[in-house]
Protein backbone atom coordinates (compact mmCIF):
# COMPACT_ATOMS: atom_id res chain seq x y z
CA UNK A 1 0.00 0.00 0.00
CA UNK A 2 1.26 3.40 -0.89
CA UNK A 3 1.18 6.16 1.33
CA UNK A 4 -2.13 8.11 1.16
CA UNK A 5 -1.67 11.97 0.47
CA UNK A 6 -5.33 13.48 2.65
CA UNK A 7 -7.04 15.94 0.93
CA UNK A 8 -10.08 15.74 3.01
CA UNK A 9 -11.49 15.55 6.38
CA UNK A 10 -14.44 15.09 7.72
CA UNK A 11 -14.65 16.62 11.77
CA UNK A 12 -17.55 14.43 13.54
CA UNK A 13 -18.45 16.15 16.80
CA UNK A 14 -18.62 19.83 17.13
CA UNK A 15 -17.63 19.78 20.78
CA UNK A 16 -14.26 21.88 22.33
CA UNK A 17 -11.93 19.71 20.17
CA UNK A 18 -14.02 19.25 17.12
CA UNK A 19 -14.34 23.38 17.04
CA UNK A 20 -10.73 23.89 17.38
CA UNK A 21 -9.78 21.42 15.30
CA UNK A 22 -12.51 22.10 12.43
CA UNK A 23 -11.04 25.96 12.74
CA UNK A 24 -7.31 25.03 12.31
CA UNK A 25 -7.90 22.71 9.22
CA UNK A 26 -9.66 25.60 7.69
CA UNK A 27 -7.15 28.15 8.68
CA UNK A 28 -4.63 25.48 6.57
CA UNK A 29 -6.69 25.12 3.49
CA UNK A 30 -7.53 21.74 3.68
CA UNK A 31 -11.54 21.15 2.29
CA UNK A 32 -12.72 20.41 5.66
CA UNK A 33 -16.31 19.09 6.70
CA UNK A 34 -18.56 19.19 10.22
CA UNK A 35 -20.81 15.93 10.78
CA UNK A 36 -22.66 16.47 13.97
CA UNK A 37 -22.03 13.21 16.05
CA UNK A 38 -25.66 12.82 17.44
CA UNK A 39 -27.18 13.04 13.85
CA UNK A 40 -24.98 10.81 12.17
CA UNK A 41 -27.40 7.90 11.96
CA UNK A 42 -29.36 10.03 9.79
CA UNK A 43 -27.05 11.51 7.08
CA UNK A 44 -24.94 8.97 6.63
CA UNK A 45 -25.32 9.35 2.62
CA UNK A 46 -23.28 12.83 3.48
CA UNK A 47 -20.40 10.61 4.58
CA UNK A 48 -20.32 8.29 1.84
CA UNK A 49 -20.41 11.76 -0.51
CA UNK A 50 -16.86 12.65 1.68
CA UNK A 51 -15.64 9.02 1.53
CA UNK A 52 -12.62 8.76 -0.73
CA UNK A 53 -9.20 6.72 -0.28
CA UNK A 54 -7.91 10.61 0.31
CA UNK A 55 -10.38 10.99 3.05
CA UNK A 56 -9.40 11.42 7.14
CA UNK A 57 -12.21 10.90 9.12
CA UNK A 58 -11.82 12.74 12.81
CA UNK A 59 -13.70 11.40 15.74
CA UNK A 60 -13.60 13.96 17.77
CA UNK A 61 -16.41 12.87 20.70
CA UNK A 62 -16.51 12.15 24.29
CA UNK A 63 -15.04 8.73 25.09
CA UNK A 64 -18.23 7.39 26.40
CA UNK A 65 -20.01 7.99 22.95
CA UNK A 66 -17.35 6.19 20.87
CA UNK A 67 -19.05 2.64 20.51
CA UNK A 68 -22.38 4.24 20.12
CA UNK A 69 -21.28 6.67 17.07
CA UNK A 70 -18.77 4.06 15.79
CA UNK A 71 -21.90 1.94 15.25
CA UNK A 72 -23.25 3.94 12.85
CA UNK A 73 -20.72 4.41 10.78
CA UNK A 74 -20.20 1.94 8.10
CA UNK A 75 -17.15 -0.54 7.65
CA UNK A 76 -16.41 -0.32 4.32
CA UNK A 77 -14.90 3.25 4.24
CA UNK A 78 -12.04 4.20 1.91
CA UNK A 79 -10.76 6.80 4.26
CA UNK A 80 -8.61 6.58 7.03
CA UNK A 81 -10.83 6.70 10.53
CA UNK A 82 -9.36 8.33 13.42
CA UNK A 83 -9.62 9.00 16.43
CA UNK A 84 -8.84 11.90 19.02
CA UNK A 85 -9.06 10.20 22.49
CA UNK A 86 -6.03 10.73 25.12
CA UNK A 87 -7.28 7.25 26.59
CA UNK A 88 -8.96 5.03 24.01
CA UNK A 89 -7.58 2.27 22.33
CA UNK A 90 -7.03 1.77 19.17
CA UNK A 91 -9.07 -1.44 18.56
CA UNK A 92 -11.87 0.92 19.42
CA UNK A 93 -11.95 1.40 15.60
CA UNK A 94 -11.29 -2.19 15.03
CA UNK A 95 -13.99 -2.38 12.15
CA UNK A 96 -12.49 -0.22 9.80
CA UNK A 97 -9.66 -1.54 7.24
CA UNK A 98 -7.55 1.90 7.79
CA UNK A 99 -7.52 3.14 11.07
CA UNK A 100 -5.66 5.63 13.69
CA UNK A 101 -4.88 8.21 16.16
CA UNK A 102 -4.82 11.92 15.89
CA UNK A 103 -4.57 12.77 19.84
CA UNK A 104 -4.29 16.72 19.98
CA UNK A 105 -2.35 17.42 23.19
CA UNK A 106 -3.96 20.94 23.63
CA UNK A 107 -6.59 22.07 26.12
CA UNK A 108 -9.29 23.13 23.97
CA UNK A 109 -12.96 25.41 25.09
CA UNK A 110 -14.70 26.11 21.90
CA UNK A 111 -15.38 29.50 23.04
CA UNK A 112 -11.54 30.33 23.73
CA UNK A 113 -9.29 31.24 20.88
CA UNK A 114 -5.97 28.91 20.94
CA UNK A 115 -3.39 31.21 21.86
CA UNK A 116 -0.60 28.17 20.68
CA UNK A 117 -1.09 26.36 17.47
CA UNK A 118 2.03 24.27 17.79
CA UNK A 119 0.89 21.37 19.68
CA UNK A 120 1.68 17.70 19.67
CA UNK A 121 0.01 15.14 17.74
CA UNK A 122 0.22 11.68 19.12
CA UNK A 123 0.20 9.39 16.15
CA UNK A 124 -0.69 5.65 16.56
CA UNK A 125 -1.88 3.12 13.28
CA UNK A 126 -1.36 -0.40 13.04
CA UNK A 127 -0.36 0.05 9.02
CA UNK A 128 2.86 2.17 8.60
CA UNK A 129 1.87 3.35 5.11
CA UNK A 130 -1.29 5.33 7.30
CA UNK A 131 1.22 6.42 10.66
CA UNK A 132 3.51 7.89 8.09
CA UNK A 133 0.76 9.56 6.22
CA UNK A 134 -0.72 10.77 9.78
CA UNK A 135 2.60 12.02 10.71
CA UNK A 136 3.47 13.61 7.59
CA UNK A 137 -0.31 15.54 7.78
CA UNK A 138 -0.24 16.00 11.69
CA UNK A 139 3.57 18.22 11.11
CA UNK A 140 1.77 20.22 8.60
CA UNK A 141 -0.84 21.71 10.85
CA UNK A 142 0.86 22.37 14.24
CA UNK A 143 4.97 20.89 13.01
CA UNK A 144 4.58 18.63 16.22
CA UNK A 145 4.34 15.09 16.00
CA UNK A 146 5.13 12.12 17.41
CA UNK A 147 4.54 8.02 17.23
CA UNK A 148 2.92 6.56 20.61
CA UNK A 149 0.79 3.75 21.99
CA UNK A 150 -2.01 3.61 24.25
CA UNK A 151 0.49 3.26 26.91
CA UNK A 152 1.91 7.00 26.37
CA UNK A 153 -1.34 8.49 25.44
CA UNK A 154 -2.72 7.62 29.10
CA UNK A 155 0.42 8.44 30.50
CA UNK A 156 0.29 11.88 28.57
CA UNK A 157 -3.23 12.49 29.32
CA UNK A 158 -2.14 12.63 33.04
CA UNK A 159 0.64 14.87 32.75
CA UNK A 160 -1.72 17.45 31.13
CA UNK A 161 -3.94 16.98 33.95
CA UNK A 162 -1.39 17.68 36.05
CA UNK A 163 0.24 20.05 34.22
CA UNK A 164 -2.95 22.39 32.98
CA UNK A 165 -6.16 21.34 34.55
CA UNK A 166 -5.15 21.41 38.06
CA UNK A 167 -2.39 24.15 37.99
CA UNK A 168 -5.63 26.14 36.36
CA UNK A 169 -7.43 25.39 39.23
CA UNK A 170 -5.20 26.46 41.19
CA UNK A 171 -4.57 29.69 39.75
CA UNK A 172 -8.75 29.86 40.08
CA UNK A 173 -8.70 29.40 43.67
CA UNK A 174 -5.42 32.31 43.55
CA UNK A 175 -7.99 34.93 41.66
CA UNK A 176 -10.20 33.74 44.22
CA UNK A 177 -8.16 34.57 47.02
CA UNK A 178 -7.34 38.17 45.77
CA UNK A 179 -11.01 38.55 44.86
CA UNK A 180 -11.71 41.81 47.11
CA UNK A 181 -8.47 43.57 45.16
CA UNK A 182 -9.35 45.07 41.36
CA UNK A 183 -9.10 42.34 38.63
CA UNK A 184 -6.35 44.66 36.55
CA UNK A 185 -4.41 44.86 39.56
CA UNK A 186 -4.49 40.50 40.05
CA UNK A 187 -3.87 39.84 36.18
CA UNK A 188 -1.07 42.40 36.70
CA UNK A 189 0.36 40.86 39.31
CA UNK A 190 -0.10 37.31 38.41
CA UNK A 191 0.59 36.87 34.84
CA UNK A 192 4.08 37.30 34.45
CA UNK A 193 4.69 35.49 37.42
CA UNK A 194 2.94 32.42 35.74
CA UNK A 195 4.49 33.29 32.49
CA UNK A 196 7.87 33.62 33.92
CA UNK A 197 7.17 29.88 35.83
CA UNK A 198 6.48 28.32 32.45
CA UNK A 199 8.91 29.41 30.23
CA UNK A 200 11.73 29.38 32.45
CA UNK A 201 11.57 25.29 32.67
CA UNK A 202 12.89 25.56 28.95
CA UNK A 203 16.25 25.68 30.04
CA UNK A 204 15.84 23.80 33.51
CA UNK A 205 13.91 20.71 34.89
CA UNK A 206 11.77 21.82 37.19
CA UNK A 207 12.92 20.04 40.44
CA UNK A 208 15.85 22.71 40.48
CA UNK A 209 13.60 25.78 39.92
CA UNK A 210 11.30 24.95 43.08
CA UNK A 211 10.94 28.17 44.85
CA UNK A 212 9.26 29.54 48.34
CA UNK A 213 9.01 28.90 52.24
CA UNK A 214 8.64 24.91 51.81
CA UNK A 215 11.50 24.63 49.02
CA UNK A 216 14.00 26.72 51.90
CA UNK A 217 12.07 25.26 55.20
CA UNK A 218 11.22 28.34 56.18
CA UNK A 219 8.84 27.83 59.19
CA UNK A 220 7.99 30.70 59.94
CA UNK A 221 6.79 31.78 56.33
CA UNK A 222 4.17 28.72 56.42
CA UNK A 223 2.98 29.13 59.87
CA UNK A 224 2.23 32.63 58.63
CA UNK A 225 0.73 31.52 55.99
CA UNK A 226 -1.55 29.11 57.87
CA UNK A 227 -2.81 31.82 60.24
CA UNK A 228 -4.23 33.69 57.24
CA UNK A 229 -5.59 30.91 55.66
CA UNK A 230 -7.66 29.11 58.64
CA UNK A 231 -10.64 31.45 57.29
CA UNK A 232 -10.61 29.31 54.56
CA UNK A 233 -10.58 25.30 54.99
CA UNK A 234 -10.22 24.25 51.49
CA UNK A 235 -7.14 26.41 50.67
CA UNK A 236 -5.87 25.71 53.84
CA UNK A 237 -5.93 22.02 53.38
CA UNK A 238 -4.35 22.14 49.52
CA UNK A 239 -1.89 24.37 50.88
CA UNK A 240 -0.38 22.52 53.82
CA UNK A 241 -0.66 19.23 51.15
CA UNK A 242 1.63 20.21 48.87
CA UNK A 243 3.50 22.31 51.51
CA UNK A 244 4.28 18.82 53.05
CA UNK A 245 4.99 17.24 49.01
CA UNK A 246 7.84 20.00 48.24
CA UNK A 247 9.07 19.63 52.09
CA UNK A 248 9.34 15.56 51.25
CA UNK A 249 10.82 15.92 47.95
CA UNK A 250 13.48 18.19 49.63
CA UNK A 251 14.45 16.37 52.23
CA UNK A 252 12.69 18.41 55.24
CA UNK A 253 10.68 17.23 57.84
CA UNK A 254 6.69 17.55 57.11
CA UNK A 255 4.61 20.06 58.99
CA UNK A 256 3.18 18.12 62.50
CA UNK A 257 -0.16 17.33 62.02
Amino acid sequence: MEQRVIRKVGVIGQGHVGTHLFDLLREKGVSVHKLVARQLKDCLDNVMRLDSENTLWLLTIKDDAYEEVISYIPAELKGIMTHTSGTMHLDILKKFRWRGVMYPFQTFRKEVPLHRKDFLFVIESDHKEIEVSLMKFALMLTGHACVGDAIFRRRLHIAGILTSNFVNYLISLAWEWLSDYPSDLIQEALIPLMIQTVERIKDYEPFLLQTGPAARNDRHVIQMHLDLLKTQPELFEIYVFLTNRILKKYGYPELPK
